[in-house]
């Protein structure tokens, strides 16, 4: 989905150069707040090997306006 990439980014800019910048911890807060707007989550994790492991998560909402709402907040300029 480009809008959360670009609010990612926009976080991402905002705060990466502060000394107590966490990526991973605003990262997740970005994503709880997509898993708490939707109707379901799933996640799978994969591992390929010694530090080659990823996360796949996708969210589901059978609701135009719960997605509406999802997208308003990633087009929004507030945090």
């Amino acid at each position: 989905m480009p809008e959360f990439k670009e609010k990612w980014q926009d976080i991402f800019d905002e705060k990466c150069e502060l000394n107590d910048f966490d990526e991973a911890w605003e990262f997740d807060k970005l994503l709880d707040i997509v898993s708490n707007m939707s109707d379901h989550d799933i996640t799978r994790e994969f591992e390929g090997g010694p530090g080659q492991s990823s996360t796949y998560q996708a969210f589901y909402s059978a609701n135009a306006k719960v997605v509406k709402k999802i997208l308003t907040f990633f087009t929004s300029s507030n945090h």
